[in-house]
């Protein structure tokens, strides 16, 4: 976490150093889509979305919830392996732990959006000071778009 702040910091120096027209930042919030520039676009949301991040909450996640369902089974097995008396009490408390899986599942579910949401908002962030920086540089050194082709 203490990189990441770093990272951030380092950034927002860059944007107070590089000073980008804030007309023009605020003009390019609204999206147009010319032609020539499909492919740019398609470029910067592939790496802004970040499908690797949805992928290792969902195994995180996932794992989680296995041991939780796996908990649920295992208070049901033995419910179901006691003798006719304790079945009643223990058919109660297989009943109790598969509602608490059920809550632990939802519970993590509600976790992983928030690590998501707050991960992809950070590196939200970090992308647009990226190219903030990049363009007003780039913009003052007197380069344009078209130089950088073969």
């Amino acid at each position: 976490m203490g990189l990441l702040a770093v990272v951030v910091a380092c950034f927002l120096v860059d944007l107070l150093v590089s000073r980008p027209p804030l007309r023009s930042v605020a003009g390019g919030l609204l999206p147009r889509l010319r032609r020539e520039s499909v492919y740019t676009a398609v470029s910067l949301l592939g790496a802004n979305v970040m499908p690797h991040n949805f992928y290792l909450h969902s195994a995180l996640v996932a794992g989680q919830a296995r041991g939780a369902v796996a908990a649920a089974a295992a208070a049901a097995a033995a419910a179901a392996a006691a003798p006719a008396a304790q079945k009643r009490a223990a058919g109660g408390e297989a009943a109790e732990a598969a509602a608490t899986a059920a809550k632990t599942v939802r519970a993590l579910c509600l976790y992983n959006f928030l690590d998501i949401g707050a991960a992809l908002g950070v590196a939200l962030v970090i992308n647009v000071a990226v190219l903030l920086v990049s363009a007003a540089t780039f913009h003052s050194a007197g380069e344009d778009e078209g130089g950088y082709e073969g």
